[in-house]
C-alpha cells in the first residue's frame, strides 16, 4: 500500500506501526518535506497513494481532502508531554503519538467578534465600524506630507459591503 507523507518531519516507528497495523505490513512511504502554496502542486502523488497522511494548515487540510476524493487523508494526533529539566533548566515539550484520525471535512465557521476593530494601514491604524452587514470605513488622506497633519487633512468616508472582496 502506498502511503504519501507530507510533513517535514520523518514519520516516527509509533506512527509507522500504528499505520502498518491498519494497513498491512507492505508500506511503501513516499514522504515529501517541502514547503507548498498549494496541495494542487502534488496532484499525481496524491493520485497515485492509496493513504494521504498530512501535517498541514487547515486551508492545505481542506485541499487534500478534495483531492483524495475517496482516499483516506490522516493526519496524526499527538500529546504534548512537559518534561522538566532536572537540573533546573528549561523545560522540553515532547510529542507522544496517540492515534491517526481520518479527516473527512473542514469546515470553518466564523462570527464578527467586535462592531470594530483596528486594521494598520500604511503605518496608521484606522477604525473600522461594522454595522447591518456592512463596513464603514474612515480614512485620513493627507493632502501633503510635508504639510502636519493637524492643519490640513481629508476624512474619506466609505461604505463598502461585507460580501465585497477588497
Amino acid at each position: 500500500m502506498k502511503v504519501l507523507w507530507f510533513s517535514r518531519h520523518k514519520m516516527t516507528q509509533p506512527q509507522f506501526d500504528a499505520l502498518k497495523n491498519k494497513c498491512g505490513s507492505d508500506l511503501e512511504i513516499n514522504q515529501v518535506d517541502r514547503t507548498i502554496n498549494s496541495a494542487y502542486e502534488l496532484t499525481e502523488e496524491i493520485e497515485s497513494a492509496d493513504v494521504v497522511a498530512i501535517v498541514a494548515p487547515l486551508n492545505l487540510q481542506a485541499q487534500f481532502v478534495k483531492l483524495a476524493g475517496d482516499k483516506p487523508v490522516i493526519t496524526a494526533v499527538s500529546e504534548r508531554v512537559l518534561t522538566p529539566d532536572p537540573d533546573g533548566g528549561e523545560t522540553k515539550a515532547e510529542f507522544v503519538f496517540l492515534r491517526w484520525d481520518r479527516i473527512r471535512k473542514i469546515e470553518v465557521v466564523t462570527e464578527l467578534f467586535a462592531e470594530w476593530q483596528l486594521l494598520p494601514r500604511r503605518g496608521l491604524y484606522i477604525p473600522v465600524f461594522y454595522r447591518n452587514r456592512y463596513r464603514i470605513l474612515f480614512l485620513i488622506s493627507f493632502l501633503n506630507p510635508n504639510v502636519p497633519f493637524f492643519k490640513y487633512f481629508l476624512f474619506t468616508f466609505s461604505i463598502i459591503s461585507l460580501s465585497e472582496k477588497w
